[in-house]
């Protein structure tokens, strides 16, 4: 199917308590996301769906199932593979920003670029660019103690978007912040994923920003 970018097969994971009983995580889980799409998956605390991240993100693997990125079985990739399509396919945005603090703000975004590219002033124009769409061009060599919650969060989102991944995988990125700051980021973080053409899938507990994605994956 030409626009479909990951599809999901009868996925399970479990983890060995300490005392030795089997705690099944996710069972049998199948979903399809299309290219330029927005999921969220929703679910009380415990259902699996930072779980579910670190299966798609290759940072764990599954007991059994399929996870096909563009007509691949991640689940075969070699190591190196792996990391390529860590490193390169996939995008990630945390509920926490993790800015560096001994990094200004162009600084920081850039880094993932810089890494991959070493080309410092390529990675310079490319964050300039993302922090410009964020509304962040006057902070741009500001310290992350410098910005509000909402501000350092939108920074995160530029970076997160810095290698133009192709999937970017979000844990609660609004969780941090009040409700009101939370829709705005939310909404910038929407408008950048369609401007980006890339496909999302959103862990969220809130209801109202669930209702916003293409797609809900309600996880019991």
């Amino acid at each position: 199917m030409k626009d479909l970018l990951l599809s999901v097969k009868k996925l399970k994971k479990s983890f060995t308590q300490p005392d030795g009983k089997s705690l099944h995580v996710i069972s049998s889980l199948s979903f399809e996301l299309g290219r330029g799409k927005i999921l969220a998956v929703t679910g009380v605390s415990g259902s699996g769906k930072s779980t579910l991240l670190h299966l798609l993100g290759s940072f764990d693997q599954p007991d059994s199932g399929e996870i096909i990125f563009e007509n691949e079985n991640i689940n075969n990739f070699s190591k190196e593979k792996l990391a390529m399509y860590r490193n390169e396919e996939i995008g990630f945005l945390y509920q926490f920003h993790y800015l560096m603090p001994e990094l200004t703000i162009l600084e920081n975004v850039s880094f993932p670029f810089l890494i991959k590219n070493f080309d410092r002033k390529k990675a310079n124009e490319r964050a300039g660019e993302l922090l410009d769409r964020v509304g962040l061009n006057l902070k741009k060599s500001n310290m992350p103690y410098e910005l509000s919650g909402g501000e350092k969060q939108r920074a995160a989102i530029a970076r997160s978007l810095i290698n133009s991944p192709k999937l970017l995988l979000a844990d609660e990125p609004t969780g941090n912040l009040d409700k009101k700051t939370g829709e705005k980021v939310f909404e910038l973080f929407s408008e950048l994923i369609k401007d980006e053409g890339l496909s999302a899938i959103v862990v969220t507990h809130n209801e109202a920003l669930a209702n916003t994605a293409d797609k809900i994956l309600h996880l019991n």
